[in-house]
């Protein structure tokens, strides 16, 4: 049991408290069980009750409070909470062994847990289970015995054969197992033949190891796993066994659950955690006796707490809780074994047990379980449908057990593929249509059409599934949770009508009319029909339906278009009174996501305000996935990219302090010098069309490696340079290696982190880019006046190995493929109600219109911010290698090709992303006009300052110091702009909502490129022109393209080495011309013209960005949403 914060905690997990079990002491009857807060009244208390009336249970908790170190704060029978102020709350169980002969009294009794869940205790638990269900549970035997599925496993050799049953019947076990990211093991055409002459156990996977050792142990020869008995390259016989996966599950002698694996190669008989409270008490008989007697001692389990209730299968911790189709595979089978983290649980038609408690309550019938949603208190939804067949006697019971139930559980969990949104439940429905006699036409019931087209999500609708999975009336349109608007015995007035028009433009209505109608109406009573798209005639294209209640007005509008008439679609719903409202639908494109799901616990949603953060992109459920790894591995492997990024960096600006010395080495020019900076920058800028494809056919770690050994050597060829020549030579080199840190970086934190993360990392990217620009300078003035010019590149040098071993044992590869949706043709629309995110608002939005979306990466996906995500975990050993498993990712030639030719497609044809290069082009060349005459101000012999080597470089501090503030602001800072605006939207977050961010950046461009300016000119104290001006350009430099790249990013979320390569062409062309020209400018013409020329473009590109792109951003979003790039 996980530790709880607070009461609302408590009763989620035990669900709400009965008022009887708020008991007095059985000993001495004064246990202040009361509703009000808890507070610390027991530790204080017990040993004077044990001194004054021998209370023995008082004795035991006390004993129990000192044991765990904590205090006690509520008894619940035999469970004890404790509590620290550090800590928050944790319920233990008090009990005495079942089969003791000599118990303490007051406690009852329950087992052992073992710790592990293959342990001979735990299955012969299960057996025993078993034998009782069959000898003793009428309402668990099947009139005859249920027939083999097509085919299924024989387990009973060492080694499984794949068996084609013909008919035969016999009793076999299925398997209920979440995937995983891959299936290592299974059925194909190409070796169904060896499956049938048997299968090696070794070659199982752990998972089909563990059900086949549980079956084995139940005395069962058939096992039923459906990877291995569904041939799963043979579309034909796929679709063929899963419409029969219903008649499966429910005639399995027994269903085997692994409920907390998350994929097929972890197993579920392996160890379980560790309890943090466990052992065993000494309580004396009585106050006169020193015989002690053992009372042991546990943390909570599913048994514990409430009498019945208390048997439930507690679902939150289970991987199985969040399949969609794991849903059916509960709801069907007459006896479900689960294999649970903590215990083993049992559920039939007529008990349910524990294996810590392993007591039967015949009379329980069927489970009551929390709902899905995580939410305590709500309705207890029922998981056994046969026994709910056979408790349900009217139409109206199992019309509201499909939505209120079934329904509502299901939106809940995920599906690999979201095609599999009804099939996954139609075993189910196949099931209630022949006990009602009804038609389920896409989830709704034509009996109950009124009803079932009232549906409404819950919270903000999170994304939309494809239009052939169900039209947009249906509930299986949306991907989400829904609740129904009608329940209990509201009175209501309808209209139903069907407004027809001719393609002429002849108008002709229909209605119907049904007044004062209750939930609880006669079964012969008129009910409206559901049109289904192949009844539609062709002339029909709107149907409206009005359902008018008591206390507010909603219309529900079922439109077509003239185009395509037959098809219907959910327009919306109007919750204000008087007329039909239409909603302004939000189009679901490249840059467009839904970051919060308003809905609430109690599933009613109150706006963007109160929503849960939603992880984009979707997380896998496995382990080495980067975007689970921990926060310490995430941190590390930043470290380990800003290290690299730092000190690769270092060497292309540590020209400007040394070029007076190099003037006199070489006899150059102090453009010719500056050619030295010109010719690592254009290679900077070039490489990249090598490295970002490179890194995208053998991963970011072997390409960072290579350029990390190649900017080793590049720094001991500069230490060893003797010529001018040769030095441009060295120069290239290094700028080859240095080029990763133009691209990788970004790349990896696309990687690992969440879109709602990478403002910070890119700033913190953005940081560590321009700190090395800063401190080389310094450090090679420094070391230049004092020692050398050559041993600043060995001292280069040495970083840079220190920065290659780190890179090498700790950088694992974080590009990682996973499986996205599937394709499908154009944009998504999604419709906001009105009111979206207000205090008041009730829900964020009522219904949704969509089209399908463009392909995976346009699909907005909803992983919520809870248990489900896994936060903990690592990279592999294969992550660890110098090439990736195969030795290289999914890359054809086109792919490879079309990263070469991207970058330039997207920098001349996507305007987002050339007004990303251009504004963060020129804020960086803004630091380079500084840098290029920070030696021709400060180091001129004729000039007011005559600063030496490394008085030039220590100027440079400002810009750190600039920079360092840009850290600490830029990337929280837009994070959190765009984050206020998104809850303000109804959680919806658009790209441009980060924009308004750059403004006090861009006012930082101004005053400190303008106090640079007229300070150089007019030859100003030096303080004001570095410590003012130098810091505020600092600021700027980091500020502004952390914004923007983020915004284009954002915007192209699949792209961002392509979008770097872009940026760092403008950047590098832009910075190579200005060698040529620049200083002999500025000589000329004076500072003010040139430095006010790169201060004009900057804040002209960003104040084009905010005037341009906040309004209509999205417009050009939407021009390149079909570009086949968003696939990359």
């Amino acid at each position: 049991m996980e530790w709880a914060r607070d009461w609302e905690d408590v009763d989620a997990i035990f669900g709400n408290a009965d008022r009887r079990l708020h008991m007095p002491c059985p000993g001495c009857g004064r246990y202040p069980m009361n509703d009000q807060p808890p507070e610390d009244v027991y530790s204080s208390e017990q040993q004077s009750r044990w001194e004054e009336a021998g209370c023995l249970p008082c004795y035991a908790i006390w004993q129990c409070s000192l044991a765990a170190r904590m205090d006690v704060v509520r008894v619940f029978g035999d469970v004890v909470w404790l509590k620290t102020k550090a800590m928050g709350l944790l319920g233990v169980r008090l009990y005495n062994e079942v089969g003791t002969t000599d118990p303490v009294p007051q406690f009852g009794f329950a087992r052992h847990v073992a710790p592990t869940a293959g342990s001979e205790d735990t299955l012969n638990c299960a057996m025993r289970w078993l034998e009782s269900c069959r000898k003793w549970h009428g309402p668990c035997r099947l009139e005859e015995m249920s027939r083999l599925p097509a085919r299924v496993l024989d387990v009973s050799q060492p080694n499984p054969r794949l068996l084609h049953s013909s008919g035969l019947a016999a009793p076999y076990a299925a398997l209920s197992h979440c995937w995983g990211p891959s299936m290592p093991l299974s059925t194909l055409k190409s070796n169904i033949a060896n499956h049938t002459r048997g299968v090696a156990i070794e070659t199982v996977p752990r998972t089909f190891q563990d059900a086949i050792r549980v079956t084995r142990h139940l005395g069962i020869r058939y096992l039923w796993i459906d990877s291995l008995c569904i041939v799963q390259d043979d579309g034909d016989d796929w679709a063929r066994e899963a419409a029969r996966m219903a008649d499966y599950y429910t005639g399995a002698e027994v269903v085997i659950a692994a409920s907390w694996s998350t994929g097929c190669t972890e197993g579920f008989l392996g160890p379980r955690p560790e309890s943090s409270v466990r052992g065993t008490l000494q309580i004396p008989r009585n106050k006169s006796s020193r015989e002690l007697l053992p009372l042991h001692i546990r943390e909570a389990l599913i048994g514990d707490g409430r009498s019945s209730i208390g048997y439930q299968l507690r679902l939150q911790e289970d991987v199985l809780s969040t399949r969609g189709w794991c849903y059916q595979e509960r709801l069907l089978p007459r006896r479900y074994l689960s294999f649970g983290r903590r215990e083993l649980a049992w559920e039939c038609n007529a008990a349910c047990h524990c294996e810590s408690s392993d007591i039967s309550d015949p009379d329980l019938g069927i489970v009551g379980a929390k709902d899905d949603t995580g939410s305590g208190g709500g309705d207890n939804h029922e998981y056994n449908l046969s026994l709910r067949l056979l408790r349900s006697s009217s139409r109206a019971e199992l019309y509201e057990f499909w939505m209120t139930s079934i329904v509502n559980c299901y939106g809940y969990r995920k599906l690999t593929r979201y095609t599999d949104r009804l099939v996954a439940v139609q075993g189910v429905a196949a099931i209630l249509e022949e006990r009602l006699g009804d038609e389920n036409v896409y989830g709704v019931w034509k009996g109950d059409a009124l009803w079932g087209l009232s549906w409404r999500t819950i919270g903000f609708l999170g994304s939309c599934v494809p239009l052939n999975v169900a039209p947009t009336w249906s509930w299986a349109s949306v991907y989400g949770p829904v609740r129904y608007r009608f329940r209990g015995n509201v009175a209501w007035n309808v209209e139903f009508a069907i407004v027809a028009e001719t393609l002429d433009g002849r108008t002709v209505k229909t209605a119907n009319r049904v007044a004062a109608r209750t939930r609880e109406r006669s079964e012969h009573e008129q009910r409206p029909k559901l049109l289904s798209d192949s009844e539609v005639p062709i002339t029909v294209w709107l149907l409206r339906l009005f359902v008018h209640w008591e206390c507010e007005t909603e219309f529900l509008v079922l439109g077509g278009s003239s185009s395509n008439p037959g098809k219907f679609e959910r327009i919306g719903r109007d919750r204000h009174s008087g007329r039909s409202k239409a909603k302004d639908p939000v189009e679901v494109i490249p840059g467009t996501e839904v970051i919060f799901d308003t809905q609430t616990q109690n599933g009613e949603g109150s706006g963007a305000a109160a929503g849960e953060l939603v992880l984009i992109p979707r997380p896998t459920d496995n382990r080495d996935d980067p975007l689970n790894w921990g926060s310490g591995w995430k941190a590390t492997v930043l470290v380990n990219q800003f290290v690299f990024v730092f000190v690769s960096i270092m060497t292309p600006l540590a020209i400007a302090p040394m070029t007076m010395i190099f003037e006199l080495e070489f006899g150059k020019t102090l453009p010719e010098v500056n050619m030295l900076f010109g010719a690592a920058a254009i290679t900077l800028g070039y490489a990249n069309f090598v490295i970002v494809p490179a890194a995208n056919v053998w991963g970011r770690r072997p390409v960072v490696l290579v350029c990390g050994l190649v900017c080793v050597l590049a720094n001991v060829w500069q230490s060893l340079v003797t010529s001018y020549g040769n030095f441009i030579g060295a120069r290239v080199v290094s700028g080859l290696g240095a080029a990763a840190n133009e691209s990788i970086m970004p790349m990896v934190v696309a990687d690992m982190l969440f879109v709602h993360q990478r403002g910070r990392s890119m700033a913190l990217y953005f940081w560590a880019y321009f700190m090395g620009l800063f401190i080389g300078p310094i450090i090679s003035g420094a070391i230049a006046s004092r020692i050398s010019w050559r041993w600043f590149f060995w001292v280069c040098t040495i970083f840079q190995a220190a920065s290659f071993i780190f890179l090498l044992v700790a950088h694992p590869e974080t590009k990682y493929e996973r499986t996205h949706l599937p394709p499908s043709p154009d944009a998504t629309q999604v419709n906001i109600a009105a009111g979206a995110g207000k205090a008041e608002g009730g829900e964020a939005s009522e219904a949704g219109s969509y089209q399908p979306a463009q392909n995976e990466a346009q699909a907005t996906t909803v992983t919520k911010m809870t248990h489900t995500h896994i936060t903990n975990g690592g990279p592999s050993r294969a992550q660890f290698g110098l090439l990736p498993p195969g030795g290289r990712f999914n890359a054809t030639r086109a792919s490879v090709l079309r990263d070469v030719v991207s970058p330039l497609r997207i920098l001349f044809l996507y305007p987002i992303v050339a007004w990303a290069s251009l504004a963060m082009g020129f804020a960086a060349n803004s630091l380079l006009a500084l840098n290029l005459t920070q030696a021709q101000v400060f180091g001129s012999p004729l000039g007011p300052y005559m600063f030496s080597a490394d008085e030039i470089g220590y100027v440079n501090f400002a810009f750190a110091v600039g920079a360092a503030l840009a850290l600490v602001t830029a990337g929280p800072l837009s994070d959190a702009v765009a984050l206020r605006r998104a809850r303000k939207n109804g959680g919806i977050l658009e790209a441009e909502m980060r924009l308004p961010a750059l403004i006090p950046y861009v006012a930082a461009n101004v005053v400190g490129m303008v106090v640079v300016a007229v300070g150089y000119q007019r030859a100003w104290p030096w303080q004001a022109i570095v410590v003012l001006g130098y810091t505020l350009v600092g600021v700027q430099v980091v500020g502004i393209p952390a914004i923007a790249i983020s915004y284009a990013v954002d915007s192209y979320k699949t792209l961002p080495g392509e979008i770097m390569i872009a940026a760092t062409i403008v950047k590098n062309t832009f910075g190579f011309g200005m060698i040529f020209y620049y200083n002999n400018w500025a000589a000329k013409s004076g500072y003010i013209a040139p430095v006010l020329l790169l201060m004009a473009l900057t804040v002209g590109f960003s104040i084009l960005g905010l005037t341009v792109f906040i309004p209509f951003g999205k417009k050009f979003r939407r021009m390149t949403k079909n570009s086949k790039l968003h696939a990359l």
